[in-house]
């Protein structure tokens, strides 16, 4: 089991800052990121899904954040980006990690 966190993708899904999701104008926006995403790792959206995603998600910003956790987790299970594991036990067993978040300083030297 994984936990995500959309706004941890936004910094490498999308080329420019997400300037507030809670605008429809801001999620059409970055459509265009989300489709290419989608076509360069060969995901197939479905029809609906598309069309939402052009249209700027117009039932808000959950469904924007939903779509954005999953493409998170499926660029992690292609290889896409790396899962983010932290190497202390303690931290993987009991605390837990956001699935493609990098590690934090102190993690990246233990």
């Amino acid at each position: 089991m994984v936990e995500t966190y959309p706004a941890e993708y936004y910094g490498w899904m999308f080329s420019t800052p997400l300037k507030g999701k809670g605008k429809k104008e801001n999620r059409k926006a970055v459509a265009g990121e989300l489709l290419g995403w989608a076509e360069a790792t060969g995901v197939k959206l479905a029809g609906e899904l598309a069309r939402v995603i052009e249209e700027g998600f117009t039932d808000g910003d959950d469904a924007f954040d939903a779509v954005v956790g999953l493409l998170g987790i499926i660029s992690v299970l292609l290889d896409k980006r790396k899962s983010g594991e932290p190497r202390r036990k303690p931290i993987r067993t009991i605390e837990g990690w956001i699935l493609g978040q990098n590690a934090t300083p102190s993690e990246r030297h233990r």
